[in-house]
């Protein structure tokens, strides 16, 4: 079970990475700024977190932070189909938001 742990933590690490290299590159060439913005704050703190225990010997993997994160991705999937819904964006962001989002609680 621990090999299986550590296979989705590393692999959702590069999904989450690529994730906001594309929202980032979005938001960079003209794409609806605040859909790509709820992709990145949904996928971003993720990955400050889990640098964060990488990093770190003596932190929880279940640190007291995790609401925090929860709430974050929640602000940023919202924030991605509000854009979508309202501004006619591109389904892409509400699709790579919940995939982030979707990790995150996998990982919870």
């Amino acid at each position: 079970m621990n090999i299986l742990k550590s296979l989705f933590i590393s692999g959702f690490m590069m999904l989450s990475m690529a994730i906001i290299a594309v929202a980032a590159w979005m938001m960079l060439n003209g794409g609806r700024v605040l859909a790509w913005f709820g992709v990145i704050l949904t996928t971003a703190p993720f990955m400050m977190l889990i640098g964060r225990l990488m990093i770190s010997q003596n932190v929880a993997r279940t640190s007291s932070r995790l609401p925090v994160v929860n709430v974050l991705g929640v602000i940023g999937l919202g924030l991605a189909v509000v854009s979508w819904l309202a501004q006619n964006a591109a389904v892409l962001a509400p699709t790579l938001a919940m995939i982030g989002w979707t990790g995150f609680l996998l990982y919870a």
